[in-house]
């Protein structure tokens, strides 16, 4: 992991860590439960698009149901969602809104866009920059069709197109030109005729696999002359739609690989950011519980895998640091699922949660400033295991205070033996904790963690309370 990244994810759990004591300031800002109720309605958002794009007849009865959309007979509403939301498969989305059965929808889809001051190829890339233009004539006819009625609302276009029939056979010839400069695998379009907006097209298709010539202007041209109203279009109307065509590919933003993926991308930001309303610096705690809840599980796995494949000592000390804070958070806050996974975490680290007790056939008996010591093969991996006795300091650390706290995290701690099988896990007292970790693990493993807490002799349940 970079250790910029690092330095911020660590830098943002310090943050809220630091502000724990604060009082909590909520004057002059939104109430918490307010953006609470925003996320839930986006998470339903985002599974309503989801259903949608499995089964877009199911996801608009979801989105009905939430309340998202007005109602499934509701044309309006639900073509505002489906063009406000960029989750929406742009595929499928192309196909529903052209399909017979939802016309209506089609024409409210289509009415939100404002096309005043553009010539045809601009406003017609505005429109296919929201969803892939569907594969079937017929679909096609019915959205170039909406297309030229919404083009022709406004006086302004009709300077350089007579009406809306003109739009229709210039909208048309654009496509097959985007079609012909840029699909490679395209035969060659060298002529066609549209008459009218009956969908009615001559197409001549250069079958000779030698020529791979693209449509020249000329050509293109040609094949749009007396369709403007018995007239034709101005050649330098045409030249500008030919050459933007030729240089920049009607195409889904998404599937460029070139700048002007970004340019879209950026375009959108903007948008969406004169939408989100004003920025909001919240100099208080009060949103804190809510941020820490929405983030701690990428916080905690990735200060796991850090604390796992890290080599240096420095990087160990502040991801336990780290570890330490979040878990100080957790239960500040009482998000026990938080603190559960931490410990669970840590007790991985310490490599004394295992599910299978450790073998006992290499046990040997030492003596330690006269006292007998059984040193088993789990505590000989453990005194060798710098990551684990640490991660074993700072679990006991993250324990003591939190008890009441935990629920789940016992079962990584504590593991009941017969003589103890009545020992409910979840309302141990911190005052026999020493005592339990005692008789339930090895007392050679609690010899090393000693000499990490300070004391020099094994350890008892007086030392450790005394610690406390």
């Amino acid at each position: 992991m970079p250790p910029l990244c690092l330095d911020a994810l660590l830098g943002y759990v310090n943050f809220i860590y630091e502000r724990l004591s604060n009082a909590p300031r909520a004057e002059g800002f939104p109430p918490p439960d307010e953006l609470q109720n925003q996320r839930q309605l986006k998470q339903v958002i985002i599974q309503g698009t989801k259903k949608f794009n499995e089964d877009p007849k199911k996801g608009i009865n979801f989105l009905a149901q939430q309340s998202v959309i007005e109602g499934v007979d509701n044309p309006e509403s639900i073509a505002r969602f489906l063009k406000g939301t960029s989750r929406a498969d742009k595929k499928l989305l192309g196909e529903y809104i052209s399909k017979k059965d939802n016309i209506a929808i089609l024409r409210s889809f289509i009415g939100m866009f404002d096309f005043s001051g553009k010539r045809v190829d601009e406003a017609l890339r505005e429109m296919l920059e929201t969803f892939r233009l569907p594969g079937e004539s017929q679909l096609i006819e019915r959205i170039v069709l909406e297309f030229s009625e919404k083009y022709c609302e406004t006086e302004a276009n009709l300077k350089d197109v007579a009406d809306k029939d003109a739009v229709y056979i210039l909208s048309y010839a654009i496509i097959m030109l985007n079609t012909d400069q840029h699909n490679p695998n395209m035969k060659v379009i060298t002529a066609f005729q549209a008459q009218s907006h009956s969908c009615y097209c001559c197409i001549s298709i250069n079958d000779n696999p030698q020529n791979s010539n693209r449509m020249t202007f000329e050509q293109f041209g040609n094949n749009l002359r007396g369709v403007n109203n018995g007239k034709d279009f101005a050649p330098e109307y045409l030249q500008l739609i030919y050459e933007t065509i030729k240089h920049n590919e009607i195409i889904l933003p998404t599937e460029h690989d070139n700048k002007h993926a970004f340019d879209y991308a950026w375009k959108e930001l903007l948008h969406k950011a004169g939408s989100a309303g004003e920025l909001s610096i919240c100099n208080t705690n009060i949103y804190d519980p809510l941020m820490f809840a929405a983030t701690w599980k990428p916080v905690v796995a990735t200060l796991s895998y850090v604390f796992m494949s890290a080599t240096d000592d420095a990087v160990f000390a502040r991801v336990i640091t780290g570890f330490d804070q979040c878990a100080r958070i957790a239960a500040k806050y009482r998000i026990t699922e938080a603190l559960d996974h931490i410990v669970q975490c840590l007790s991985t680290i310490s490599t004394l949660g295992t599910e299978n007790p450790p073998s006992t056939a290499l046990n040997t008996e030492i003596q330690v400033n006269g006292n007998s010591v059984m040193v088993s093969e789990l505590a000989v991996k453990f005194g060798r295991d710098f990551k684990a006795q640490l991660g074993t300091v700072v679990l006991f650390r993250v324990i003591t205070g939190n008890e009441g706290v935990l629920l789940n995290g016992w079962n990584h701690v504590c593991i009941p033996s017969p003589l103890h099988s009545s020992l409910r896990l979840r309302s141990v007292d911190c005052s026999n904790m020493a005592q339990l970790i005692c008789e339930f693990f090895d007392s050679a493993v609690l010899f090393a963690l000693s000499k990490w807490t300070g004391h020099s002799t094994h350890p008892t349940a007086d030392n450790f309370r005394s610690d406390r």
